[in-house]
């Protein structure tokens, strides 16, 4: 992911402040694999995010975001599949 970004021409200062965090979803199953979705309030209105020197907009409240991830049953590791912004929180 890094390096797209970094081929893209986006740099990312500073980082952002979690508020609160919730389980929304967790489903594991009997063979060692499972899903976990986990739903945060993110204030990234310190954060500022630039692509080949023009500012990207952000954020100017808090937002709600919901984090995926899932675990093969053949795998050590979780695997993030996707972060998506929502709703002010």
């Amino acid at each position: 992911m890094r390096k797209q970004w970094a081929e893209a021409g986006v740099r990312v200062v500073g980082r952002p402040e979690i508020v609160w965090n919730r389980p929304a979803l967790i489903r594991l199953s009997g063979d060692g694999g499972g899903t976990v979705r986990i739903r945060m309030c993110l204030d990234a209105t310190d954060v500022r995010v630039t692509q080949r020197g023009h500012d990207v907009a952000q954020n100017k409240t808090p937002t709600i975001s919901t984090i995926s991830m899932t675990r093969l049953s053949e795998d050590k590791r979780w695997r993030f599949l996707a972060a998506k912004a929502g709703k002010p929180c």
